[in-house]
């Protein structure tokens, strides 16, 4: 069934059940100079492209919401990346550092071994 179709239902519905929103029948009645036939062809057509109105905008908000949704997605991902960029970072430089207290240490007792050989 296409959204024509579901939104001239709902319109049906709405007069068989009599729940017409009251200003747009009142437009329709007045635009219909007081003929009622007329006056709910009008309302027909109103209410069907309110309806359609509605629709297209409440698909715009999903929308604007499904983009949000996704660059707060991707936000959160680049911030744990950056978190992760960072550990990465830290524990490079604790490796390095740790690298060069060995290497000094070991030049410190190589050059004690020396030191005590020439003794």
């Amino acid at each position: 069934m296409s959204l024509d179709d579901q939104l001239y239902d709902i319109v049906a519905k709405e007069i068989r059940s009599g729940t017409l929103v009251d200003g747009l029948y009142t437009r329709a009645f007045a635009e219909a100079n007081g003929d009622k036939d007329k006056a709910q062809a009008k309302y027909i057509v109103y209410r069907v492209e309110q309806l359609r109105g509605e629709f297209i905008a409440k698909v715009e908000r999903k929308k604007a919401e499904a983009r949000e949704a996704a660059k707060a997605a991707e936000s959160a991902a680049r911030r744990k990346q950056q978190a992760q960029d960072g550990k990465d970072s830290f524990f490079t430089i604790v490796a390095i550092i740790l690298g060069i207290i060995g290497l000094a240490l070991l030049i410190a007792l190589s050059l004690q071994k020396s030191g005590a050989s020439s003794m």
